[in-house]
Order: C-alpha cells, then structure tokens, then sequence
C-alpha cells in the first residue's frame, strides 16, 4: 500500500524523519513529486483541496494533520468510500487553550495598562473586572479543554456548536436559532471553529 504526504507549501522533512523512525520501509511519496498518483492508497494531508486528491484515483484513506476535516467530508471530489480521519493532538488542545487562558486573564486583569504605567514609571491599581462569561464558538476537542479549564477557574462559560453537547460546566447553545442568545450571554467571545 503506497502513501503520500500531500502539505502545499509546508516542509515536511521532519514528518518523514518521525516516520522512518516508526518503520524504515515506509517510505511516503511527497507532493507534487508523485510518480503514479493511481497506485497511493493513503494520503497525509494538510490544507489540501478535493481538487488535488481527486488526482487518487484508488485513495482508500485520507488522514488530517489538521483539527477540522469538514472540508473533506463535504468535498464533493472526493468518493464517500474514501475513509476520512484527523489527528486528535492533546498537546495542540492544551497549546491552545492556554493561550487563549493566558488573553482573557491578561483582559480581566488590565495587563495592558500596567504594561504602559510600568513604561511611564507609574503605578495605577485599577480594580480588577469581575470575571467575564466567556462564550467559545466551537466545542470540539480544544473548546471542551477550554471550557472544562475556564469553569475550574471560576469563569462562567457559554459554548456554541452546531451539534448539541452536554458537558456540564457549561451552558450549552445549539442552532442558528440561539445563536443571538449565546451572543448577548458573553462577555468575551472566544472563536474555536474550524477554518474548513
């Protein structure tokens, strides 16, 4: 069964050096340079359109390095026989998440202006704003580590998703219909959709 890595514009040299290590004989076909794109049956992807994997005739597997595949689910290029998986990654969930921590602590605590004062040689205390609710557009696997870590601190959390979730930290919004609602219950609006 042959593969191929197929990340436009993304060096993936240290991809295949983790893969050789895993097995020396696997050894991926890279794009564009893949001689017979009829006999790849796996394809490692990133960022990639149905217009290139249209070009797999005999694809039997795609898999993601990315979060989101709704634009392969929904290509209509590519075979629905064609299995489609992604990489669920913890560390990126955690990555993420704490950036995101990191930006509305920084908001509630005005580190912004005590950033400027310490330039000015000032020393303001502002009160700290009360904990906003955060609302997280997008609850899959990096908004529920999100939401999960934002109750545990004491925020109120809103989340939004296309599908219904029960986790229960949060309050939980579904449909176009509530939408207006998840909206106007947020303080601060974290957006966790994927680009697909």
């Amino acid at each position: 069964m042959k593969a191929a890595i197929i990340t436009p514009g993304r060096d993936v040299t240290e991809i295949i050096d983790h893969l050789e290590v895993l097995d020396p004989e696997f050894k991926p076909e890279v794009w564009p340079d893949i001689t017979n794109p009829e006999d790849i049956a796996v394809a490692l992807v990133w960022k990639t359109t149905g217009n290139i994997l249209s070009k797999f005739t005999n694809l039997q597997l795609i898999c993601s390095f990315g979060a989101g595949v709704d634009h392969l689910i929904t290509s209509t290029l590519i075979p629905k026989f064609v299995s489609i998986t992604r990489l669920v990654d913890p560390l990126l969930s955690q990555s993420v998440s704490s950036y995101c921590l990191m930006s509305i602590i920084a908001y509630e605590k005005n580190f912004k202006d005590h950033i400027l004062n310490k330039k000015k040689k000032k020393w303001q205390w502002k009160n700290d704003k009360s904990k906003p609710a955060v609302g997280i557009l997008g609850i899959g696997n990096i908004g529920k580590t999100l939401a999960l870590e934002l109750s545990n601190l004491g925020y109120r959390v809103n989340g939004y998703s296309t599908t219904p979730k029960n986790i229960d930290q949060i309050t939980h919004f579904t449909g176009q219909e509530n939408l207006q609602e998840f909206l106007q219950a947020s303080d601060l609006l974290i957006n966790l959709l994927p680009l697909t």
